[in-house]
């Protein structure tokens, strides 16, 4: 299979690739927009969707200086504002200090492959360089949920392998780096995984034979999965035969949540999110 000149490879579509090969296939390389319902009741689903936007908006913000108190002001939803606090109380101004780097792209060539990820933030603390993920679903995954996920591999191998730059051009070693996933609806219970140079090494030969797998199949050669839960919250279900039913958003996990959310964004039109104005 060929992929077009602009296509890279990411914890999004690696993930929809491991979950479902079709899903990846309809999504990633055919770009199908299919007028399913993902979840319902649509109008919850959507407002949490761009709480969850907003939320990493206003944290972006506050690390570029400006007033968290400005910011609260602006806050009119009840939820939103209760994730605002947490994160104000979880991360007080001397803890921001060892914040580097916020929304930052890190992206390279793994043999032939282009690859991304896009970090929410950045932390150094005691020489020890920590990957944070906010992530805001209704409920908190378990811990071998998250380390199952492609991305708790993707991104701390990115930052050892292409962060250099952030580093005075100096490589980074792969026992310096951790992945932390901080859940603002929980904000005690953050899940963190550190990173080593075995696990690298694995995560190196994993990520370059998924993806040579993945470039050497052909057209109907991405297989549907065999699970069907996973179609419970697919927008692809009734193409697949799946269901025609939304599942119920209320009962979402967070890996289902960051499928909706990803797919919101391909869909939305930034006209739609209103502006922040300081």
């Amino acid at each position: 299979m060929k992929l077009s000149v602009d296509f890279h490879f990411t914890a999004s579509n690696l993930q929809d690739y491991l979950t479902c090969e079709r899903r990846f296939e309809l999504k990633a390389i055919q770009q199908c927009q299919w007028p399913a319902l993902p979840s319902q009741p649509v109008q919850e689903q959507e407002e949490h969707m761009r709480n969850g936007i907003l939320f990493h908006q206003y944290v972006n913000q506050c690390f570029l200086g400006i007033p968290s108190q400005n910011i609260s002001d602006l806050i009119q939803n009840t939820s939103m504002l209760q994730w605002w606090n947490n994160f104000l109380q979880t991360f007080d101004d001397q803890i921001r200090k060892e914040f580097i780097a916020f929304e930052h792209t890190l992206a390279g060539y793994l043999d032939e492959f282009s690859i991304l990820s896009k970090i929410d933030a950045l932390r150094v603390k005691d020489q020890q360089w920590i990957i944070y993920d906010w992530k805001t679903g209704l409920h908190l995954p378990k811990a071998q949920t998250m380390q199952n996920k492609i991305q708790s591999r993707l991104y701390p191998y990115m930052l050892a392998t292409f962060g250099a730059g952030l580093n005075n051009n100096t490589p980074l070693q792969a026992d310096q780096i951790s992945m932390m996933y901080w859940f603002p609806e929980f904000p005690n219970q953050e899940i963190q995984f550190s990173y080593s140079k075995s696990k690298y090494d694995e995560d190196q030969l994993f990520l370059k034979e998924l993806m040579a797998e993945i470039v050497a199949k052909k057209p109907g050669e991405f297989y549907l999965t065999e699970q069907d839960k996973n179609c419970i919250y697919c927008v692809y279900r009734s193409l697949c035969a799946r269901g025609s039913t939304a599942g119920d958003y209320n009962d979402i996990q967070e890996e289902d949540a960051e499928q909706l959310l990803d797919n919101f964004l391909q869909e939305l039109d930034i006209d739609q999110i209103e502006e922040i104005a300081f």
